[in-house]
């Protein structure tokens, strides 16, 4: 059930569920909630409901405008008179979010020339998002170029330009936006994701409406854990977090760390990346571990010995007599070695 989304869950369906399957499941979740009184529990259930049509109706859209695209382009191809280049959609594009309008198979030869306007509206539609989405990319990486700290207000600035865009009036073109940039956030992580996470959970209101991002399918999902470990992270206790803090802030600098904080926070950052899989690939290099791993395989062994706990472990095997502490002995060793100098 991991790979399931929680709207399918809620609903006891699998992720190959059809819509009418999607209609049936309701209808027997329905039975079982008394709405007069369990008004609540009838409101999730049919915002999960809701989410689980929106999801599969996507699916099945953009399987037919991807069949559509891909017939547009033999026919281009073979013809001799040139043609504008048209952005060809991406792996993506099968998990992007919204409520489409849903082409209706039929073989009616009038219906078939009703679809081409509906493929023609789709290249367009993701061409004025990629279009968007490009200009932003350049404006952000111009700002972590010159600003490699960027604060949540500067990052936002740069997103409110794209989010203003006449453009974005259009939902379809909103919703293929807000797709590719969780494509940008889950492609790993660059310097500055670490904040476009925060300010465009905000700005998109993923974080007020979880659906909005659960809509998106896989991709969504995905980032929907990574806000929902983020939300966790955030529970621990202001000791362990400042040290996780201190372990993420040197793992994303490329220079090799010291030995003393390669020993202190290599295996910080490797619970850290167990306890958290879907948030860490966002706002750190997780390939970063590997080298990580080599620095600290090549540190000699006696570089990894720590003198207090050597001494802890040598008091651990004397006769308990509680003036013997390690730093005695320690004292007693040395008046020993001196006398013995002095006495020659």
């Amino acid at each position: 059930m991991n790979n399931i989304p929680p709207f399918l869950q809620r609903l006891d369906l699998d992720v190959d569920a059809d819509e009418r399957a999607i209609k049936r499941a309701y209808a027997r979740e329905l039975k079982l909630i008394d709405q007069t009184t369990e008004a609540a529990r009838f409101q999730e259930l049919r915002e999960n409901y809701e989410t689980a049509l929106s999801w599969k109706r996507h699916s099945l859209y953009e399987a037919n405008a991807d069949a559509a695209s891909t017939s547009t382009s033999t026919s281009n191809s073979a013809d001799a008179t040139p043609s504008a280049v048209t952005a060809q959609p991406s792996a993506i594009e099968a998990d992007l979010s919204t409520v489409f309008p849903q082409p209706v198979a039929s073989n009616d030869a009038n219906d078939a020339e009703r679809v081409e306007p509906e493929a023609s509206s789709t290249n367009e539609n993701l061409r004025l998002a990629d279009a968007l989405f490009f200009e932003f990319q350049e404006r952000f990486q111009l700002t972590i170029a010159t600003n490699k700290t960027p604060g949540e207000a500067t990052i936002k600035a740069v997103l409110d330009q794209s989010i203003h865009a006449a453009d974005m009036d259009n939902f379809i073109v909103r919703e293929i936006f807000e797709a590719r940039i969780v494509d940008l956030l889950l492609s790993g992580w660059r310097p500055g994701h670490e904040v476009l996470l925060v300010v465009a959970g905000t700005s998109f209101q993923w974080l007020v409406d979880r659906s909005r991002l659960q809509r998106l399918g896989r991709i969504g999902y995905i980032l929907d854990q990574a806000y929902t470990e983020r939300e966790i992270f955030f529970q621990q206790s202001d000791a362990t977090r400042d040290l996780c803090r201190k372990a993420i802030t040197r793992f994303r600098n490329p220079q090799r760390p010291k030995i003393s904080e390669l020993l202190e926070l290599l295996p910080v950052i490797e619970k850290i990346l167990e306890v958290y899989p879907y948030l860490m690939p966002v706002i750190i290099d997780s390939h970063q571990l590997q080298v990580w791993q080599r620095w600290d395989s090549e540190i000699p062994s006696w570089r990894r010995i720590n003198p207090q706990s050597w001494l802890i472990k040598v008091n651990n095997k004397l006769p308990k007599i509680s003036w013997l502490t390690p730093w005695r002995v320690a004292w007693l060793l040395f008046i020993v070695i001196k006398v013995y100098f002095f006495s020659r």
